[in-house]
């Protein structure tokens, strides 16, 4: 990609305090209420809004989930277009209970897994990856599943056309 078109990854932490969870409520279920939804195997649209609306009711962090605007980072109109996001929202007892950054996911030990044989034996000679492409793979891996995650929340089951539609994801036929 030239310097116009370079792709970045920010990762930003917030800890949030919820000073009124009624009112944090009544905005994640306004945001419900809008939001397009995609039927799954087992439940029609209604079932899954129903869902959303009852986690929202049982539990201020999923009403969190759906107030947090991750796009607002990037400010409109500066020469950077947003293409992908994902929000995970932890409660910060929970987070430093299991050791972890709150809404970040655990990495595999890529140390452990793709350990680099240095025998010179017959058996070992073939290719070997090693552990930091292994964590590059993964890291990339989980950026375009969510890409693609955000391009089915989109269009939904509308199919890909030969012109560029906005998708994120991009398969070679």
């Amino acid at each position: 990609m030239d310097e116009a078109q370079r792709r970045f990854m920010i990762t930003a932490e917030v800890l949030v305090d919820v000073t009124d969870a009624a009112i944090l409520r009544r905005a994640a279920l306004d945001r419900v209420a809008e939001a397009g939804f995609v039927a799954d195997e087992d439940r029609s649209v209604d079932q899954v809004r129903s869902a959303e609306r009852d986690a929202v009711y049982a539990d201020v962090t999923a009403a969190l989930g759906w107030v947090v605007d991750v796009e607002a980072i990037v400010v409109d109109g500066v020469g950077a277009e947003v293409v992908g996001s994902t929000v995970s929202v932890a409660d910060d007892e929970d987070a430093e209970a299991a050791g972890a950054v709150a809404g970040a996911e655990e990495m595999p030990d890529f140390a452990a897994l793709f350990a680099v044989c240095r025998c010179g034996a017959d058996d070992c000679s073939g290719f070997q990856s090693t552990p930091r492409s292994a964590a590059s793979l993964w890291a990339v891996a989980q950026l375009h599943a969510d890409f693609a995650y955000d391009d089915v929340q989109h269009f939904g089951d509308a199919p890909v056309s030969e012109k560029d539609d906005g998708w994120a994801v991009s398969v070679p036929r």
